[in-house]
């Protein structure tokens, strides 16, 4: 019995999307499955180690044509995070960043996770942008979507950030294996 390769098949283009790439020499890609071709490409400044990528859905424009690409039908920003300690938020259809910003200190300082938590207020309705929770091997911070203004720190010895049931919650995992639930709206509220 002789055994063939299948062939290679593109995702059906009934279903858009924007898949990323980072590598450890800094280099970032984003493909629209839409037609499979190269959107963005890239390549960050000292060309740091990615080592979390996080894609953030933004509001489109009010009448995009519908020929257009993932990218402008759909805006999107990254949150990046890499080995050197930075975490960044970039623009995918402009090709801007919003900001760059320092995260930990010291040789643990890489950005090791990103994550997104929603604020509400006291009916529940969320207060707008959500935050960015992240955290390197020393600690978790939760930050300003918009201007990257570091909201709140807790040392530990952090392996993994993710969103909670809820919008308003986090879990923050630590090295040892164990693990919380954070609501985001009582560590924030002073601050914002």
């Amino acid at each position: 019995m002789r055994l063939e390769k299948a062939p290679r098949q593109k995702p059906s283009p009934a279903c858009p999307a924007l898949v990323i790439a980072g590598f450890n020499n800094g280099e970032i890609f984003g493909w629209d499955t839409k037609d499979w071709l190269l959107r963005r490409k890239l390549v960050l400044d000292g060309g740091p180690p990615i080592l979390s990528l996080f894609a953030v859905p933004e509001p489109a424009p009010a009448d995009p044509n519908p020929d257009s690409s993932y990218l402008v039908m759909h805006r999107t920003s990254l949150l990046i995070g890499t080995a050197d300690g930075m975490l960044r938020r970039y623009d995918m259809a402009e090709g801007t960043f919003s900001f760059n910003q320092r995260v930990g200190s010291g040789p643990d300082g890489g950005v090791v996770t990103i994550s997104l938590a929603n604020v509400s207020d006291k009916d529940g309705n969320s207060k707008g942008w959500p935050l960015v929770v992240t955290a390197t091997a020393a600690a978790w911070y939760v930050y300003d979507i918009k201007s990257g203004r570091q909201l709140y720190e807790e040392e530990c010895a952090c392996t993994f950030v993710s969103p909670g049931f809820s919008g308003n919650t986090c879990f923050v995992c630590d090295a040892s294996g164990h693990f919380r639930i954070v609501d985001i709206d009582t560590i924030v509220d002073y601050w914002l």
